[in-house]
């Protein structure tokens, strides 16, 4: 089934506009076309790779859900990430290669439908999956009820008395 691209940007901007708190610009994704040269930039955001790692990039630095973060480095007009090299982008996939092995990330998709239901009928016992920004401005990941973030490492997300507890905080949609 064919998506119309327009419906698509218009659920990123939706998205950025969710996540990311008014105080800060959003984030702005260059669609690339195929055989584009990747770019740090066009790298923003959530990505799954082919054995189902989950990695996050923000700024030039990629944080692997359950690993430390790494910088994705850019030589020569290459972007290297851990000695890969991203050799082609497009706005849903990113190719790499080292040492002759392949690899490559596909962009997750946006669990917005998801989110506002959950949060129409009120149900903030789990942090649905995605990218989000702490009051603090430290932007974190959550997946599968661990939330990620460079500056503090992971936690696990309970539930307590129906409502979603980190490190004895309570999570506010």
């Amino acid at each position: 089934s064919g998506r119309d691209p327009r419906l698509a940007s218009f659920f990123e901007a939706i998205r950025d506009l969710i996540f990311f708190s008014s105080s800060s610009p959003p984030i702005r994704r260059p669609t690339a076309k195929v055989g584009v040269k990747p770019t740090v930039e066009a790298m923003a955001g959530r990505w799954r790779s082919g054995d189902g790692q989950i990695f996050v990039v923000t700024g030039n630095m990629c944080m692997c859900i359950g690993k430390d973060s790494k910088p994705l480095l850019v030589e020569n007009g290459a972007v290297i990430f851990n000695g890969w090299i991203a050799t082609s982008m497009t706005g849903k996939a990113v190719a790499w290669q080292k040492s002759g092995k392949k690899m490559e990330w596909m962009r997750e998709q946006s669990k917005l439908k998801e989110n506002i239901e959950r949060q129409a009928v009120g149900d903030t016992s789990r942090v649905p999956d995605g990218l989000w920004r702490n009051s603090e401005g430290d932007l974190c990941t959550v997946h599968q009820g661990t939330c990620t973030s460079v500056s503090h490492g992971s936690h696990a997300i309970t539930s307590q008395n129906g409502a979603a507890v980190m490190d004895g905080w309570r999570v506010v949609f």
